[in-house]
């Protein structure tokens, strides 16, 4: 179960926090996924977390699409302005 997120200061209710979706609530024309498919997400998702924390390029470029771009906010040198720093797949495994 989901531990609530901060209250909102208009009301007693807790305010949702960041959700994400791994399926759709929709009904799917797709099969659904074999064992096949399991293995094979969970050997993806093992290259990445691994390959990561090992420093294993290899594995870390099996694991990547290759047009991941990693985007994140950042401080700009003028004041109240604000940038982008980008990291694409061929940073992230180099």
């Amino acid at each position: 179960m989901k531990a609530p997120g901060p209250s909102h200061p208009s009301t007693s209710k807790a305010c949702p926090g960041p959700v994400t979706t791994l399926h759709s609530e929709e009904p799917s024309n797709e099969p659904d996924s074999t064992p096949v498919d399991v293995l094979a997400v969970r050997a993806v998702a093992l290259d990445g977390i691994e390959g990561w924390y090992a420093g294993d390029a290899e594995r870390m470029e099996r694991s990547l699409h290759n047009d991941l771009v990693k985007r994140t906010p950042v401080q700009a040198a003028e004041p109240n302005a604000a940038d982008l720093r980008v990291v694409t797949k061929d940073r992230m495994v180099s």
